[in-house]
């Protein structure tokens, strides 16, 4: 039962990356970066992350989809441009 539950909170978890995605996509638009550049937005993410939980004393949950979005975003920028290499 309980892989069961594992599984529709992962998949509950992809949704709101995904939206979160689609979010900053329609805030920004397609996002390309230098590599420097994608790191230096995660870690601001992986800080807001940080301060949300140690100082807030939240769960973190939405600051964590933003640092996954960021993640995800930089993860597509890389898969474009190697498929726009070959």
């Amino acid at each position: 039962m309980r892989n069961f539950a594992y599984l529709g909170a992962l998949d509950r978890v992809r949704k709101d990356i995904v939206n979160q995605v689609s979010l900053q996509v329609r805030k920004w638009g397609m996002q390309g970066h230098t590599q420097d550049e994608w790191m230096a937005i995660l870690k601001e993410e992986l800080a807001e992350f940080v301060c949300n939980v140690v100082v807030a004393k939240k769960d973190g949950y939405d600051e964590m989809i933003h640092v996954a979005a960021v993640a995800t975003a930089w993860l597509v920028d890389i898969k474009l441009s190697k498929e726009e290499q070959k």
